[in-house]
């Protein structure tokens, strides 16, 4: 999926775990969320899976855990 529609539907998901989670373009946050959503190749489920994670865990540490 396309890096803005990626994004979106991260921050969707991200949401419903954190409320009130957002990033501001331009952000070191967004620039995070980019990232993971780049490393995951945009894959919904993927993304889906990631943002569960944010009960527990910080976007950087998502993505720093993807190398494990």
């Amino acid at each position: 999926m396309p890096e803005p529609a990626a994004i979106a539907l991260f921050e969707d998901r991200a949401a419903a775990v954190v409320p009130g989670f957002a990033t501001r373009p331009g952000s070191a946050d967004r620039a995070t969320v980019a990232e993971l959503c780049r490393r995951l190749d945009g894959i919904p489920l993927a993304l889906e899976l990631a943002a569960g994670r944010l009960g527990a865990l910080s976007v950087e540490q998502v993505l720093h855990r993807l190398d494990d």
